[in-house]
């Protein structure tokens, strides 16, 4: 390897062999080579005339010079294999690898060597960063081939790509049309709106893409807050009945008394809140609640009555104890 000044035409920019970025060039980066230069010269590979960049893609894109200072190295000297290793140790101790990047890089190891998802788990995901495992592997791989529309929308980030790459490319897309860029959801909720999809597949047959066709989730993806609501409803039918009439039993509750279900369903516990200001108003609502004994039936009716349904749900049919 050896360092010299290379004329711009003899670099072949359209070669994109070891390019791991998304295309462009940041606007920071781009105003520190106008006023400064290019500071740590690029790495390119192959012979004059004909060089690949291997390293400094951007900042050679973001240089306005005819020629600049390059370390050059022959394709000979530096097979494939080498020319990777290279290429994470030149960047692995900067910025951490987003998962797009990670993603394009196991895929180059892959396609140079023919490693298998288990030896690229092992041997070249740990140097960027990607945690152990096979699947960790797979979801950066499944981001790594996102089309462009996912990839360069600003609210691509990490937590919602990684998430979408259990569906697919052409699922994720199906999703993030109709429901992840008009609505900006979490991560968290991205995430369980993949779990449940893919719950439901299981369950039913029905690929995510055949079922977000369906009439009752597109009505839902047109509301602001109903997809999730709604596809909750399909997963968990059961729970999501006793819900529904437990909430319509709770709103005839004298005004005062809340009625809540155990957060987790794990038992059927009814918590009682009370709200007064005084221990005469605290009295008043007590005696009047002990009139309701129809309001407190129908309350605890809720609970058991859908359970009687024959629809599938993730939790065992118990019948409550009051």
């Amino acid at each position: 390897m050896k360092i010299q000044r290379v004329p711009r035409n003899h670099v072949d920019l359209a070669d994109r062999t070891f390019a791991f970025r998304r295309p462009g060039v940041p606007d920071l980066l781009r105003a520190s080579i106008e006023r400064f230069s290019v500071l740590h010269p690029p790495v390119l590979r192959g012979e004059p005339g004909r060089w690949q960049i291997l390293s400094g893609r951007r900042r050679i894109e973001a240089s306005r010079e005819d020629a600049f200072t390059a370390w050059t190295v022959s394709a000979d000297d530096l097979p494939p294999q080498a020319a990777l290793e290279r290429l994470v140790e030149e960047n692995r101790f900067l910025t951490p690898f987003t998962a797009y990047e990670a993603g394009t890089l196991l895929a180059l190891f892959r396609d140079a060597t023919g490693a298998s998802i288990e030896t690229l788990s092992k041997t070249v995901a740990p140097r960027l960063g990607v945690p152990s495992g096979r699947t960790a592997t797979e979801a950066r791989l499944a981001v790594a081939s996102f089309p462009d529309e996912i990839l360069d929308d600003p609210v691509a980030k990490d937590g919602v790509l990684l998430a979408l790459a259990e569906l697919g490319a052409s699922q994720a897309l199906r999703l993030w049309r109709d429901w992840v860029r008009p609505r900006r959801p979490s991560v968290q909720q991205v995430r369980q709106a993949v779990t449940w999809l893919l719950d439901l597949e299981a369950r039913d047959g029905v690929a995510p893409a055949e079922r977000l066709g369906e009439s009752r989730l597109r009505h839902a993806l047109e509301a602001e807050n109903g997809f999730l609501p709604a596809l909750r409803a399909l997963r968990f039918p059961v729970l999501w009945a006793v819900e529904t009439a437990f909430a319509e039993a709770a709103g005839a509750l004298p005004e005062g008394v809340q009625a809540l279900l155990a957060p987790r369903r794990d038992d059927d516990t009814v918590e009682f809140r009370f709200r007064a200001r005084s221990p005469e108003r605290a009295k008043q609502i007590l005696d009047g609640l002990a009139g309701e004994e129809t309001i407190l039936e129908a309350l605890f009716e809720a609970l058991w009555k859908p359970l009687g349904r024959n629809e599938s749900s993730s939790n065992p049919p118990r019948k409550p104890t009051p």
